[in-house]
């Protein structure tokens, strides 16, 4: 009896409280599983072997309790290509692709996700629902709320005026709009219903080492409003990483799956872990990875290196 109170007594901690649940959050840059890269090659819908492009960091997003990563392309193989210089359009296997890779939600607010037209767009919806991979970032912009070892989790995404891509004006999909009233709105009103909440932003410049005054500006007050971490995707490389009051701050995560290709520059990048609980970041690690010629990703750790306050 003694033995099995003082087990209980030192579970409950000294103040006799029960520990908040942490859970695990995994966060990859961006993901683009399109076979075409306009203006070097037409559309080819021939399935890429994404068992291969994954096998080697599909064990790292699975231990998350909650994976996420920025869908770089519609995954239709229809659709009108627009009038762009980078159009990407991957297949309908890929939506399975990413759910076989441990993916659980994608952010759709990005430069691609209309690049062959609404029909595309539909069809990414209907092959990301049939995945059961959750997306969030199309107007109107609704949380995805994912319950993650207790913890109820909300995403939102969006995408900056400053990236915006003219031909997808007019169009009745849209990617949500990055407008700092509307996002901290949009937190206000999911923070009753969520112990933590993500904001992925779509922003900055491309190939730039640098976040922008700007950026920090908008992360900062968001973070002041309620959210636990800044997700940011775009520049293609990696940016710097900020924990702020009881959040974090990931600027840029730069490449993680671009698939048959990836400038020099974007090839070295992260994956990375954040261990939340009620009070908001707890922890936060990476995993160095290598993009290798003809994008597989390849860890250069066997393990996530913690990332020091």
């Amino acid at each position: 009896m003694i033995g099995a109170f003082l087990v209980t007594f030192a579970l409950l901690g000294s103040f006799g409280q029960v520990p908040d649940p942490c859970a695990t959050l995994v966060f990859g840059g961006d993901v683009m599983l399109a076979a075409n890269l306009p203006p070097f090659a037409p559309y080819n819908p021939t399935p890429l072997p994404y068992g291969f492009l994954f096998e080697r960091i599909a064990p790292f997003i699975r231990e998350g309790d909650l994976a996420f990563c920025n869908l770089e392309n519609p995954i239709s193989g229809r659709g009108k290509r627009l009038n762009k210089q980078f159009a990407f359009n991957a297949p309908p296997n890929a939506g399975a692709a990413l759910a076989d890779a441990g993916f659980d939600a994608v952010s759709l607010a990005n430069n691609h996700c209309l690049d062959f037209g609404e029909v595309a767009l539909s069809d990414t919806l209907e092959h990301l629902s049939l995945a059961h991979v959750q997306y969030s970032g199309i107007e109107p912009e609704t949380p995805v709320i994912i319950e993650a070892k207790g913890l109820r989790v909300a995403l939102l995404s969006y995408l900056a005026p400053s990236v915006y891509p003219i031909p997808y004006k007019g169009l009745s999909l849209q990617p949500a709009k990055a407008d700092k009233n509307h996002i901290i709105a949009d937190v206000f009103n999911v923070r009753e219903e969520s112990d933590i909440v993500v904001v992925s932003l779509h922003w900055g410049c491309e190939f730039s080492p640098q976040r922008d005054p700007a950026q920090v500006t908008l992360a900062h007050d968001l973070i002041d409003a309620g959210v636990h971490i800044v997700v940011g995707h775009h520049p293609h490389v990696q940016q710097e990483v900020e924990y702020y009051h009881n959040g974090i701050i990931f600027y840029s995560l730069g490449n993680l799956v671009f698939a048959k290709y990836s400038k020099p520059v974007s090839r070295k990048t992260r994956l990375y872990r954040v261990e939340v609980d009620k009070s908001g970041v707890v922890s936060a690690a990476y995993l160095p990875v290598q993009i290798q010629e003809g994008g597989q990703p390849k860890p250069l750790a066997i393990d996530y290196v913690t990332l020091p306050r």
